[in-house]
């Protein structure tokens, strides 16, 4: 979710963001079931990864695919987490571009130096999705 773990704003996400809009969603007759999931983690050193600061709060909304509010949900808030400058994970379902996705994870190009060497060996179907080539994530 967010660079700034060390400042209120993970909390001002879930109080200004998730429950404004889900009550936003709710008004429009349109049921959904999620859960919220606020994770505090330190820095790592995977390329690819969000923890990349000392303190991290990695936020995961998730919910059940069969109830008709959870797409406008999900999209109105990827939308305020971006507006708030929050990060949105490159590997959970969003709407990011390619753009998005390699200036939110600056070693990018490293990460995909390295998935060359996958490719190299043989390994590219094991790394290789739709998605992975839709937002640019492979070589």
């Amino acid at each position: 979710m967010r660079a700034g773990a060390d400042t209120d704003a993970p909390v001002r996400f879930i109080e200004d963001v998730v429950f404004p809009r889900a009550a936003d969603v709710l008004r429009q007759n349109l049921a959904f079931g999620v859960y919220v999931l606020m994770r505090w983690t330190g820095r790592t050193n995977a390329l690819l990864s969000v923890q990349r600061w000392d303190r991290t709060c990695a936020g995961e909304i998730a919910g059940l695919k069969r109830f008709a509010g959870l797409r406008p949900l999900l999209d109105v808030l990827e939308a305020g987490a971006k507006a708030m400058g929050d990060m949105v994970h490159r590997g959970q379902r969003n709407n990011l571009t390619a753009a998005e996705v390699a200036a939110a994870y600056p070693d990018l190009l490293i990460g995909r130096s390295r998935l060359r060497q996958f490719i190299a060996f043989g390994a590219a179907e094991l790394f290789s999705t739709c998605y992975t080539r839709q937002i640019g994530l492979e070589p």
